[in-house]
């Protein structure tokens, strides 16, 4: 296993040292992929084995390596040397005034009923993250995704003013603990370095990354310890059993008496996931990755905080060892896309674009938890990109103002 470990990652290095050529940039599209793939997918699994024992058969670890890779080396490799057509949304970089602040406040809006239903536990968002887990679809993911909106846009703002930026970024930061979900903590810092890199045009040199790598290392340890996952003082131990991906495909792959669903998981994953409790109720419980998580776990250690992640044991549940072809198709696909995006921001750096570039560097923008979201992000980044061709709303028509510009000096207007 220590093998394939070696191996696997520097195989992931060696696709990223290809992205880094291509970009000119230490940080890239693929930085959030291979900056968290890394230590959640190989270092962390292999650490657990280590200390706990073993965690499934050779042939399982060796098989979701395998594929981790692929998933991590495929789109580097497509990026780098496939060649492909600048595919995107046309529209040029917008110079944003209130957008993010109206969205910013949509988001509240949409939220505030939670908060004031959970009051009592404001100060334990991780209560309130495991409380809504049903039948708040829509109020949870519907503000979830208009803060990462909110954060595009800001980055796109015509005045930059220190202290609007610093109260943006705190109102933004405390809704997104108040959701109670580790992730979202590290999206805007990955958003950020997009756009710097791709529409700014700055690259980032090798100091600059380290430094970046080093304080998002750090957010992604504390809101472990802040969200009660790990204890400070137990912060390996804690971080080793939370990346349980490996584990549970491990589950999974390791099973002989496993069915083949034949794609059924996927499809189920992909429609049910798509369709609110509260406009279907009778919504099945029991679903996708669900029959995956009942077949291997007890009810109670699942019914009322949700499924843990397979990871790769989901294709391979629908597709037995073939799994790795489909996971190979996705990675190739990834690639292929994040560069017609790229080549596309040169011409057309807006929004909708870079909302569509971060989730093909493996960002949740739409955090539905399973499914393959991205019909909902072209579809999300296409409304951002209507509303911002709105015309501007004018208090004074621009005849009025062209002869106000024109006033002599002196000339006051009462």
């Amino acid at each position: 296993m220590f093998l394939a470990l070696i191996v696997s990652n520097l195989l992931v290095l060696f696709g990223y040292w290809l992205v880094c050529r291509k970009d000119g940039s230490y940080l890239n599209w693929m930085t959030p992929k291979v900056a968290l793939g890394i230590p959640s997918l190989f270092i962390l699994p292999y650490l657990y084995t280590v200390t706990f024992g073993d965690s499934g058969s050779l042939y399982a670890n060796v098989y979701c390596f395998g594929c981790y890779t692929l998933e991590m080396l495929l789109p580097a490799l497509a990026y780098r040397w496939m060649k492909f057509p600048s595919f995107g949304w046309g529209g040029d970089r917008p110079m944003i005034r209130w957008a993010h602040w109206i969205t910013l406040a949509l988001a509240q809006i949409i939220y505030a009923p939670v908060l004031l239903e959970y009051k009592d536990h404001i100060f334990d968002p991780r209560y309130i993250y495991m409380a809504t887990r049903r039948g708040y679809g829509l109020t949870y993911f519907g503000s979830a995704v208009l803060l990462n909106v909110a954060a595009v846009l800001f980055f796109f703002r015509k005045k930059k003013n220190r202290a609007s930026g610093w109260l943006f970024w705190l109102i933004v930061a405390a809704s997104t603990v108040e959701h109670g979900s580790k992730g979202q903590l590290m999206i805007f810092l990955w958003i950020w370095m997009l756009f710097r890199i791709y529409i700014d045009k700055r690259p980032f040199r090798f100091l600059e990354s380290a430094r970046l790598l080093l304080i998002s290392s750090a957010v992604l340890v504390a809101s472990f310890v802040v969200f009660g996952i790990a204890q400070p003082t137990e912060i390996i131990e804690g971080l080793s059993k939370y990346a349980d991906y490996t584990r549970n495909a491990a589950r999974v792959i390791d099973d002989p008496d496993r069915p083949t669903y034949f794609g059924a998981l996927a499809i189920e994953n992909a429609l049910y996931s798509r369709i609110p409790r509260a406009i279907f109720p009778g919504k099945p419980t029991v679903f996708g990755v669900f029959r995956l998580t009942m077949r291997y776990f007890e009810a109670s250690d699942w019914e009322d905080v949700g499924s843990p992640d397979f990871g790769i044991g989901v294709p391979y549940a629908d597709f037995g060892p073939f799994a790795i072809l489909y996971v190979g198709a996705f990675a190739l696909f990834s690639g292929g896309a994040a560069k017609c995006l790229i080549r596309k921001l040169r011409t057309d750096p807006n929004p909708a674009n870079l909302l569509l570039l971060a989730f093909f560097s493996g960002m949740p923008l739409i955090p539905l938890g399973i499914g393959y979201a991205l019909p909902e992000t072209v579809l999300l980044s296409w409304i951002v990109l209507m509303l911002l061709r709105f015309p501007t709303i004018r208090i004074i028509s621009p005849r009025r103002l062209t002869v106000l510009e024109d006033a002599p000096e002196g000339l006051v207007m009462r």
